[in-house]
């Protein structure tokens, strides 16, 4: 059995888990999978990228898999939403900024 903080909105997926009458996204699930790509991403990338890129690639990849499965949730309140949305925002900001500066001062990573 699974706790039912995992799982999320009503669903007729498959794939979903039966929680006595209804079927619920595997929310956490999806999570995992997408945080497991964006590392996956990462470590492949890590040497081609700019310094410090990495790290902010990892905090927006982080925002943009919360904006995605936030909405599979049940909701206790307010959305955190465009709190994640902003946070993505900030995190393609930071990556652009950083890859431009490092191409207008021609700085190597070693």
């Amino acid at each position: 059995m699974f706790r039912s903080s995992c799982a999320g909105t009503v669903s007729t997926l498959p794939w979903a888990l039966h929680d006595g009458a209804f079927a619920r996204h595997p929310v956490e699930l999806y999570a995992a999978l997408l945080l497991l790509g964006g590392a996956a991403v990462l470590v492949v990338w890590r040497r081609r990228l700019p310094l410090g890129v990495t790290a902010s690639l990892a905090l927006t990849i982080a925002a943009v898999v919360r904006l995605a499965t936030e909405p599979l949730r049940l909701g206790l309140g307010s959305s955190p939403v465009p709190w994640y949305a902003a946070g993505v925002a900030i995190g393609v900001a930071g990556v652009v900024i950083r890859v431009i500066s490092a191409r207008s001062r021609n700085i190597t990573d070693s």
